[in-house]
């Protein structure tokens, strides 16, 4: 078999079988992916697939909703209850009132326990408006939410153990599960997807 004529420099071009031209050392075969690389059509090692779109609100969505009237009706009933309590057990902070405002304790009471009522109705509806905003996509009112949470569940719990122990210990608790509970349906995964889907189709 005539060999061919030797290339620049007196060097032999390499021989290929059959025709077949030298495949380049490393590279991939038959067009296929790089070694090391991700596979066809695959997204790049380390990252994970895009997730498709949440059609439809999640369990989670709704039960934050639900969760946060339930929170608001408990700040509506709260005070009520203990103003009554005070009143009933006569303790000391009714006692000083009596003592202070005499004939006009009754009127300086009922007053008080209005005024008590609309704060707490308000911050109830606060954290409504909040957890509402945030299942439309606001990211901030999710955070907002959850501070204002944390700030109230704190002082709950250290009303909630304060002496005399009365009745209304068990809407301290329960606004804080209740809140708990909001917050937990807001941060879990579901819930993540759904507010920043919400969050990029809205037009800048």
């Amino acid at each position: 078999m005539t060999q061919p004529p030797p290339g620049p420099h007196g060097q032999q071009p390499p021989h290929h079988p059959y025709g077949q031209p030298s495949q380049p050392s490393g590279g991939p075969a038959y067009g296929g992916p790089a070694y090391g690389g991700p596979p066809y059509g695959g997204p790049p090692y380390g990252q994970s697939p895009a997730q498709p779109p949440l059609g439809s609100e999640p369990t989670s969505i709704r039960g934050a909703r639900w969760a946060s009237w339930v929170g608001a009706v408990i700040c509506l009933v709260y005070p009520l209850l203990t103003g009554l309590e005070m009143r009933m057990m006569g303790n000391q902070d009714w006692q000083d009132i009596e003592s202070q405002w005499g004939d006009s304790a009754d009127g300086v009471f009922i007053a008080i326990i209005i005024g008590a009522t609309l704060v707490s109705v308000l911050i109830g509806l606060v954290w409504v408006g909040l957890t509402h905003a945030a299942t439309q996509g606001k990211e901030w009112a999710r955070i907002v939410g959850t501070v204002i949470f944390g700030v109230v569940a704190i002082c709950s719990l250290c009303g909630a153990f304060i002496p005399p122990i009365g009745p209304s210990i068990v809407l301290d608790l329960g606004l804080v599960v209740v809140g708990g509970v909001t917050v937990a349906c807001l941060w879990v995964p579901d819930s993540t997807r759904w507010i920043r889907q919400q969050s990029s189709a809205r037009p800048s």
